[in-house]
């Protein structure tokens, strides 16, 4: 009869093993336990900069946009830029007050809201003004520049009027220009307003060529 024999480890080469035996299920589940590295795709780092780069432009864009909204509530409403000082240059027979009272209200309106060309369109309009021109004078000024016309002659219509070099009739006749030659229309001829001085100019800048002539200085 066979025995089978088993051959017996002692306490320490057994303690030995299972030591072993911990360490490489220890090893097996490290290595499960490893993270797969995730790759990330140059497609969504690309959308990820696209979209943040949108969202800083947008940013900035509502920062300009309000800056500049805060800006112009700022010039509108602020008080030191109304507008207190009105100068003239240019006027000899009209003063600042008939200007003032032809242009309208000016001051105490806003210096960047007031408007210039229609200010300089409705000096134009007025008999005596040649040309004007309307500038902001900051901080809370507008200066306006004037050539006037210049009388030329008196024309007779019911009452006098004064005349320019141009023809124009200005405004009825003043003392100071009584020396001006004075030109008597008929009663059917016509009233001011269509009053064309062209041929009458053209009469006295005739008659004025003459004058210089030294035959004409003592006739």
């Amino acid at each position: 009869m066979d025995f089978a024999v088993a051959e017996q480890k002692s306490p320490s080469a057994a303690w030995s093993d299972l030591r072993s035996e911990r360490k490489k299920k220890h090893k097996r589940g490290g290595d499960l336990r490893k993270k797969v590295p995730v790759k990330v795709s140059r497609r969504d780092f690309s959308w990820t900069r696209i979209i943040f780069e949108l969202a800083s432009k947008l940013f900035l864009a509502g920062v300009v946009i309000y800056l500049a909204y805060a800006s112009y509530n700022f010039l509108l409403s602020d008080p030191r830029f109304q507008i207190t000082d009105v100068s003239f240059r240019g006027q000899h027979s009209l003063t600042e007050e008939q200007l003032l009272d032809w242009l309208g209200p000016i001051h105490g309106e806003n210096l960047f809201t007031y408007d210039l060309p229609k200010a300089s369109e409705r000096l134009a309009k007025h008999p005596w003004v040649l040309s004007a021109s309307v500038q902001r004078k900051f901080p809370q000024g507008i200066q306006i520049e004037l050539t006037e016309r210049v009388p030329y002659a008196r024309v007779k219509f019911e009452k006098t009027f004064l005349m320019d070099n141009f023809g124009a009739i200005l405004s009825e006749e003043k003392p100071e220009y009584k020396d001006l030659p004075l030109i008597v229309q008929s009663n059917k001829g016509p009233k001011p307003e269509n009053f064309s001085g062209d041929k009458v100019i053209q009469g006295l800048k005739t008659m004025h060529y003459f004058n210089k002539l030294s035959f004409f200085k003592n006739n």
